[in-house]
């Protein structure tokens, strides 16, 4: 007997959760296979693509701070310099306090503007999410639009 899936889907979560029941691929415990997916939620299949959405939203985040050479801290680092840190780093670089701080505030709206666009994307397609009522609706609600490039 084949197992029937949501939405014929074989859901990563509910593969995960299979797994770690150990009895997959068993044919003497398909049934309790069939009945642990049987028992996954449309509730469930919204929130692993939730989680594809959220993940996408933080790859993009972090890509866009590797595209500045800016490390994982590095961003808050940015955004709360000391004066005498800018005065440090505008005399090293050869600029005044004024032209680096200049640029520092448009590093910092850039990045604001930038996040925003991604929470307000992400923010749409989990709503989109949520209103879902099928699993092949779910299966099929592509989250690739609307993103910002990073």
């Amino acid at each position: 007997m084949a197992l029937r899936w949501p939405g014929g889907v074989e859901w990563p979560d509910l593969l995960r959760r299979l797994y770690s029941w150990g009895g997959l691929g068993d044919p003497a415990r398909e049934a309790e296979a069939q009945a642990i997916i049987d028992a996954y939620t449309l509730a469930e299949a919204r929130a692993a693509k939730a989680a594809e959405v959220q993940a996408r939203a933080a790859t993009l985040q972090r890509q866009y701070m590797a595209s500045r050479g800016w490390g994982e801290g590095e961003q808050a680092m940015v955004m709360s310099r000391s004066a005498g840190d800018i005065t440090l780093q505008a005399t090293t670089e050869g600029i005044s306090a004024i032209e680096l701080t200049t640029r520092l505030n448009a590093e910092q709206n850039d990045y604001r503007q930038f996040v925003a666009r991604v929470r307000g994307n992400r923010d749409r397609h989990v709503a989109a999410i949520g209103q879902l009522s099928s699993f092949a609706a779910v299966r099929d609600h592509d989250h690739s639009t609307g993103w910002p490039a990073a």
